[in-house]
C-alpha cells in the first residue's frame, strides 16, 4: 500500500512508522509505513491568524476517476490516450476541479478530503498551482499497490500522525484503504479519517462484508480514540457506497454496514462480529437498541430530501459525515452545520450531479461534495 504526505512549510525531512497489524473479528487492518515530503509554501498563499473565527470547515468529494496524463496501466480505459485522453483535458479539468472547490467556502474549505484520485503526485501539485492562493500546504495520501484510485487530503492546518488501514475481509483486500489523519489544530487535534468503502458492484448482498469490515476499522478507532484522558476529537468522511438508510432501503433483509438504531437492525445484527456503525439522527447520538453499542451521528437524519449521489435519477445519500458523540460534549471540536453542494457548478440545469465526461472534458463529477462546520467550544 502506498501513503505519501507532504508538508510545505519546513525543509525537507522524511520518517516512516513500524508497520502493525491488528485483528477485528473476520477484518484485518494494516498501517503502512509513512513518507513525508516537504516544499517551501507558496507565495501570497493565504492564512488564518489568531484574528481566525474559531471554527473549522471540513469538505468531502469523490472527485470522479480523477487520473493525471501518464499511463501505468491501472487507468480505466476512457482514460488512456487510445482513448484521446489527453495532457490537455487533464490540465482543463485541474482548472475546473480547482475553481470549484474555492465555491465550497471563502478560500476554500480548511480541510477537504478527497476520493477517487490516481496519485499524492497529482494533490501535491494541485496544492502547488492550481490551488495555492488556498494554502494548501498539507497534503496526504493512501492507495492499494496495483489499485487504480485512492484518497487523500489537502488541508491548510497541519497534518501529523498519518497513516492508513488496509481492510481484508474474509481473505480479500478491500480495494482502498482508510487513511487517517490528525489536523493538528492547536490545542485541539481533530483525527479525520477519509474513507471510499467497496461499491455494489458485483451486488449489494455479494460485496456488503468488505463494506462492514470497513465499518468495523473506523468502529475500532472511534472506540480507541475516545478512550482515556488523552481521547481526541474524530470524524470520518467519503464515500461509503453505503445510504444512511441502507437498512430500510433493502427491507432489513440482512445486516448492513450502516445499521439505524431500531428493535430489528440490533436483531439482525451480528453483535459479536461488530462490523457495523450504529447511525442515530439524535445529537449526541445514541444506540438504545445497541446495549453497549457506541452511536455515530449522521447529519442526512436532519438534511432536506434529496442526496450526493443520483442512480438512475434516485437520489442516495452514500456520501457521509459520520461523528461520534465527544463532537457534541460542550468540549474540543462541536459539530455546528451539515450541507450538500446542490448548486452551479456542481449541479446540471435538472439538478442532479453535473458528472464528468472523460471523452467530452464538460462536468466535473458525479458525486455533489459535502460540507461540515466544526466551531471550538468555549474554555
Amino acid at each position: 500500500m502506498a501513503i505519501y504526505g507532504s508538508n510545505r512549510s519546513f525543509p525537507v525531512r522524511a520518517f516512516s512508522v513500524s508497520c502493525v497489524l491488528a485483528a477485528v473479528a473476520a477484518t484485518a487492518v494494516a498501517a503502512a509505513a509513512t513518507a513525508f515530503s516537504c516544499a517551501a509554501a507558496p507565495v501570497g498563499a493565504p492564512s488564518r491568524g489568531a484574528d481566525a473565527p474559531p471554527g473549522l470547515t471540513v469538505a468531502s468529494w469523490n472527485l470522479q476517476a480523477f487520473f493525471d496524463c501518464e499511463e501505468t496501466g491501472n487507468e480505466y480505459e476512457e482514460y488512456r490516450t487510445s482513448a484521446s485522453w489527453s495532457e490537455a483535458r487533464y490540465r482543463t479539468r485541474r482548472e475546473r476541479l480547482a475553481e470549484a472547490i474555492g465555491e465550497l467556502a471563502e478560500g476554500g474549505p480548511d480541510v477537504l478530503a478527497v476520493q477517487e484520485i490516481e496519485n499524492g503526485a497529482i494533490l501535491e501539485s494541485l496544492a502547488a498551482d492550481e490551488l495555492s492562493r488556498f494554502g494548501y500546504r498539507w497534503t496526504a495520501f493512501a492507495g492499494e499497490p496495483g489499485g487504480s484510485l485512492g484518497v487523500g487530503i489537502l488541508s491548510r492546518r497541519p497534518l501529523t500522525r498519518v497513516r492508513a488501514h488496509s481492510v481484508v475481509a474474509w481473505g480479500a483486500v478491500a480495494p482502498r484503504p482508510i487513511l487517517e489523519a490528525t489536523v493538528d489544530e492547536e490545542s485541539a487535534p481533530l483525527v479525520v479519517f477519509v474513507c471510499h468503502w467497496k461499491s455494489k458492484l458485483g451486488g449489494e448482498s455479494e460485496t456488503e462484508a468488505a463494506r462492514r469490515a470497513s465499518a468495523a476499522v473506523l468502529a475500532r478507532r472511534f472506540a480507541e480514540l475516545a478512550q482515556g484522558p488523552d481521547a481526541v476529537d474524530c470524524l470520518a468522511l467519503g464515500d461509503l457506497n453505503e445510504n444512511h438508510d441502507e437498512f430500510i432501503r433493502r427491507g432489513g433483509s440482512e445486516p448492513t454496514a450502516l445499521l439505524p438504531d431500531l428493535p430489528g437492525a440490533a436483531a439482525a445484527a451480528d453483535a459479536a462480529a461488530a462490523a457495523f456503525l450504529v447511525l442515530s439522527g439524535e445529537k449526541p447520538p445514541a444506540a438504545r437498541e445497541f446495549p453497549g453499542c457506541p452511536a455515530v451521528y449522521s447529519p442526512w437524519y436532519d438534511a432536506a430530501r434529496g442526496g450526493s449521489y443520483a442512480y438512475r435519477k434516485a437520489w442516495e445519500t452514500i456520501d457521509h459525515a459520520l461523528m461520534p458523540a465527544a463532537l457534541f460534549d460542550g468540549g474540543g471540536w462541536e459539530y455546528a452545520s451539515f450541507r450538500v453542494a446542490a448548486a452551479p457548478p456542481f449541479v446540471r440545469a435538472d439538478g442532479f450531479p453535473y458528472g464528468y465526461e472523460p471523452r467530452t472534458g464538460t462536468g466535473l463529477s458525479d458525486h455533489l461534495p459535502i460540507v461540515v462546520e466544526l466551531k471550538r467550544s468555549s474554555p
